[in-house]
């Protein structure tokens, strides 16, 4: 079986063009050949920066080299990088990738924005303990007197703990 440049991981094709007439942006075809790059030779530093400090998945790198995500989940994986935690998991605002955005987001396309049903909850909750002095138990209670609907929404209740860390992450914002 013949195999054709876009078999394999990393196959290119290069184009040589030649500027005949650069005043009018025109260029001839000169030649073209494909090629073919082993991903395991790039430099494991070069693969922490995008997965770990530019925070990219494996399935946007895989989609930069035009290679399979299982190939760069093996890569990821022999250089240690790839981990079966949200360590790996971008939480940048402008690339969110965690399962769960905070209450008071939502994701939307890859971003995380603020959530204005959400927002209107997380401002109840900063005011009954900063402005009314409710301890985490009775906000939660209070919430739940008031049938405010918690992301789960149905029959599920607020509790202190969930109450505590929407505090935490709004109590200097608002």
């Amino acid at each position: 079986m013949a195999r054709t440049p876009g078999d394999d991981p990393g196959s290119q094709t290069l184009k040589l063009v030649e500027q005949t007439q650069p005043w009018k942006n025109r260029s001839k075809l000169l030649d073209s050949f494909d090629f073919t790059f082993d991903l395991k030779l790039i430099n494991p530093e070069n693969w922490r920066e995008l997965y770990e400090t530019q925070g990219l998945s494996a399935a946007q790198i895989a989609a930069r080299y035009g290679a399979p995500k299982s190939t760069i989940l093996k890569i990821l994986a022999s250089h240690g990088l790839n981990k079966q935690t949200n360590k790996g998991c971008s939480t940048r605002i402008d690339n969110y990738r965690a399962p769960n955005p905070p209450f008071g987001y939502k994701v939307v396309a890859g971003k995380l924005k603020v959530d204005p049903k959400e927002l209107k909850t997380c401002k109840l909750i900063v005011s009954l303990s900063r402005d009314r002095k409710f301890s985490w138990s009775a906000i939660a209670a209070e919430l739940n007197r008031l049938k405010v609907p918690c992301r789960k929404g149905g029959v599920a209740r607020w509790h202190r703990h969930i109450i505590r860390n929407i505090f935490q992450r709004w109590n200097s914002q608002i």
